[in-house]
């Protein structure tokens, strides 16, 4: 499994079944968040950044992997 770090106000991490791939650094990243954030504030996190701009895979280490708000590379 990989956990994937959300660039929100507070932490929003979640992991991600090894079945998804994930894109390389500068690709956008758009699984079904709603399918892995199951807490209802976190998900409130993750919405309000979902809404105003796209993931962006930022760096990836090992099986943790930070996203970035943005425009793909």
């Amino acid at each position: 499994m990989k956990t994937i770090h959300m660039p929100t106000s507070s932490p929003v991490s979640f992991k991600l079944p090894d079945m998804i791939k994930v894109p390389e650094v500068g690709q956008i990243f758009e699984p079904k968040f709603e399918d892995y954030i199951k807490d209802p504030e976190e998900w409130e996190l993750a919405l309000s950044t979902l809404e105003n701009d796209v993931m962006v895979v930022d760096r990836i280490e090992g099986d943790e992997v930070w996203l970035r708000e943005g425009d793909p590379d």
